[in-house]
């Protein structure tokens, strides 16, 4: 063999050997690849055993605490302990003609290949008579049962003539109670007895006792018909249609007196000129009274307080306010040097007080004022005034149980009536004689009586006697 033969058979083998590494690499590189993806197979293959075996186990034991709250698996046996149960607890509770009807079994969610692989609901219509504390006592009681029991629907009305006077109420009831079925997971269910001391009995309610029924129910009156609570803001300081001297520094507080405890916040609406109330209402604080105003100018002002607060059965509600107004008087012109200015204004002394209660006796006719100006005073100041007696700027001529009439006379004018409702301050009444004969027409007419019986007949008798005087 010739070198040139030699150098190429070295050639060839060289390279053969070259393609065969080449090819017994990408083989075990293949081979490596496989046996990576069936281990990650077989890791995720013993992950969802891990997974499906701890949700089974979960699933038994929800299953089985389930189970514990259900009187049977089997249909007859469930009717006969609820049908037992139930009337042992309505006796206990001094109910009376109780009447219970079973009804039958309806499944629950979707059912599976058998009728008895899914869960059913036996639901039962019961009706009785008793007190209204015994009611609540017996759904109290039947609510804290052990066993699975839903009150589906309850209705209260009024039994008959003889029970009612009694004081008894009729209630009509729909109640369910589950039926699980047998699965391999729960060998043998646990069932419910009935017979558990009362000591014994875990409520699962929000109120765990039956005074927290009876305050949220019975002293609730859920019975009776609803009645509206309305909780208006009052004595408006400055008060309604007051006049208020232009202040040297334009400004005013706003206050009224508190509502009750029901009252949970307040709305001040305000405006000049007009009652339209165009801008936002304030909003202040809970205990907060009162709101500053500055920048006024001579005209009138009106401001409304609407009070937010709850109803009996804790609703949220707002109850519109009255309308008030006062007037800002502009300064008057100032005067020449060296001469005296002008007295003050002198305000009668009960102006601020506010009109309480009537007293009437043959003895004497007397209105009772008190100053509730401070309302951290529990007993405020009074001031009794009599008939003929001084009030405000006129005389106290007229008492009725709505409110006090004054009377002020002045020379070469007539009379003016002012009528001080009840419950208001005394300043400034009602001044407008039409205003007073419109919204109070009888209290008005039986003013102008009492006039005239004391001033004489004011008519000629009529010509013929038989037709009346």
């Amino acid at each position: 063999m010739t070198s040139r033969e030699k150098n190429l058979a070295i050639a060839v083998g060289a390279v053969a050997v070259v393609f065969v590494g080449y090819w017994g690499v990408n083989q075990y590189r293949q081979a490596k690849a496989d046996l990576d993806r069936q281990i990650e197979r077989k890791k995720n293959e013993r992950n969802q055993v891990r997974r499906d075996k701890d949700l089974a186990v979960e699933r038994a034991d929800l299953w089985r605490n389930y189970g514990r709250q259900t009187l049977s698996m089997d249909l007859n046996e469930v009717q006969t302990r609820l049908r037992n149960e139930l009337h042992r607890l309505a006796e206990e509770c001094g109910l009376q003609d109780v009447r219970l009807a079973l009804s039958r079994t309806t499944p629950v969610g979707k059912p599976g290949r058998r009728q008895k692989d899914f869960v059913r609901v036996l639901t039962a219509s019961l009706d009785a008579d008793g007190q209204m504390g015994d009611l609540v006592r017996f759904l109290f009681r039947l609510h804290g049962r052990p066993y699975q029991v839903r009150l589906k629907n309850l209705t209260l009305s009024a039994s008959s003539r003889a029970k009612v006077e009694k004081g008894m109420v009729h209630l009509k009831a729909s109640l369910e109670t589950p039926i699980l079925p047998p699965i391999r997971l729960v060998p043998r269910v646990i069932p419910d007895k009935p017979e558990v001391p009362e000591d014994q009995e875990k409520p699962r309610t929000v109120l765990t006792s039956l005074d927290g029924y009876n305050k949220a129910i019975v002293k609730r009156k859920i019975f009776l018909p609803y009645e509206n609570v309305v909780i208006k803001a009052a004595n408006p300081n400055p008060a309604n249609g007051s006049e208020l001297p232009q202040p040297e520094q334009p400004a005013v507080d706003l206050r009224w007196a508190a509502g009750g405890k029901e009252v949970i916040g307040y709305k001040v609406f305000f405006s000049s000129g007009t009652p339209t109330f165009n801008d936002p209402p304030i909003e202040p604080a809970r205990s907060q009274t009162s709101i500053h105003r500055d920048g006024l100018k001579p005209g009138t002002y009106y401001w409304r307080v609407d009070t937010i607060h709850e109803d009996w059965e804790g609703m949220e509600i707002t109850t519109r306010g009255d309308v008030w107004n006062f007037r800002v008087k502009p300064k008057p012109p100032e005067r020449p040097s060296g001469g005296d200015p002008p007295p003050p204004p002198q305000t009668p002394v009960d102006a601020q007080f506010t009109v309480a209660r009537i007293l009437s006796s043959p003895v004497g006719q007397y209105v009772i004022l008190e100053d509730r100006r401070n309302p951290n005073n529990p007993k405020p100041p009074e001031r009794k005034v009599e008939v003929g007696q001084q009030l405000f700027d006129g005389i106290l001529v007229y008492l009725h149980p709505r409110g006090v009439v004054s009377e002020k006379t002045e020379k070469d004018k007539p009379a003016e009536w002012r009528f001080h409702p009840i419950g208001t301050q005394v300043q400034p009444g009602m001044k407008n004689q039409a205003e007073f004969q419109n919204k109070y027409g009888d209290i008005y007419n039986e003013l102008v009586k009492l006039r005239d019986k004391y001033t004489g007949i004011t008519q000629r008798p009529a010509d013929n006697p038989n037709t009346g005087g």
